[in-house]
């Protein structure tokens, strides 16, 4: 082999490595945040909200927040919502939801909503007499109804808003071990949800169990689904992103850092949107 191409063979394996080593091509990235734990987009104006604890998941501090993103990603609010401000009671938010005009967060043992385009306080939810111990996804069900999950009490609850927010315990018992992320499929009629030890769960509407898939990695978190049945969930402790095929086949989408909570899709764009718990950020990844 002469000089020349001794010289192009290793050029070609250092851009080999080097491509190996770059960083993912995130659409936008957001910092600034303060331990963020939920990511949505509003599909019906685009806008972005992100929920920030700001400090430990069950403090009582009612300093976390809310940020709302324009539809390029950019701040528009930083703290749009704000505990402690305006008569909002904000504690530790975590999932979060869009129905009409109001958006929802679950926050330790209520779910509270706001209106989405003000931010005024609209509705407070409470689940404290019921012995709730750390409400954690919120998600749409049928019948405008609305499920929450309580990872550290092993229930998964339904609240009514057409019969004054009546709640109800949908499913429990310990082989509903950990429930964290949900999402409703209306396809199925089922409810998938993120279990303990890397545990990927249905409910029927009867609240009964299924066990679909277990992932390499525990400490799931955030799923959501897109118009081909895809399934999209992060790992909290991996740290990475799957995508798990309709055919049933998962794969690792993104190496996304450390910590990655309650991502949610924004399906007109083609991204995962992934908070960064512990990176006080949030990124986008192209599917």
């Amino acid at each position: 082999m002469n000089i020349a191409a001794k010289y192009l063979q290793c050029c070609i394996a250092g851009l080999a490595v080097m491509l190996l080593l770059a960083p993912f091509a995130y659409a936008f990235e957001v910092g600034g945040l303060a331990t963020p734990d939920s990511f949505i987009v509003d599909e019906a104006t685009g806008s972005y909200y992100i929920s920030n604890i700001k400090g430990r998941p069950l403090v009582r501090g009612n300093v976390g927040f809310i940020t709302r993103l324009d539809p390029s990603g950019d701040i528009e609010k930083l703290k749009f919502i704000e505990g402690g401000r305006d008569g909002v009671t904000l504690h530790a938010p975590k999932g979060l939801l869009i129905l009409g005009n109001t958006l929802y967060a679950a926050d330790i043992d209520h779910v509270r909503g706001f209106d989405k385009q003000t931010g005024a306080p609209t509705v407070d939810i409470d689940l404290s007499t019921l012995k709730v111990k750390y409400l954690n996804d919120v998600a749409a069900g049928p019948d405008g109804k609305i499920f929450t999950s309580d990872t550290v009490g092993n229930t998964v609850y339904s609240i009514d808003p057409a019969n004054g927010n009546k709640v109800t315990a949908f499913a429990s018992g310990k082989s509903l071990d950990s429930p964290t992320g949900l999402v409703y499929s209306k396809k199925l009629n089922k409810l998938y949800v993120t279990l303990g030890r890397g545990m990927l769960g249905m409910l029927d509407m009867d609240g009964k169990l299924e066990i679909i898939a277990t992932l390499p990695s525990r400490g799931l978190v955030g799923i959501d689904l897109d118009e081909d049945g895809n399934v999209f969930i992060s790992s909290f402790g991996g740290s990475v992103v799957y995508r798990i095929a309709a055919t049933g086949k998962a794969k690792v989408l993104a190496r996304v850092g450390s910590a990655p909570a309650d991502i949610s899709l924004d399906k007109k764009k083609r991204l995962v949107l992934v908070p960064l718990f512990l990176r006080h950020k949030a990124v986008t990844v192209p599917y």
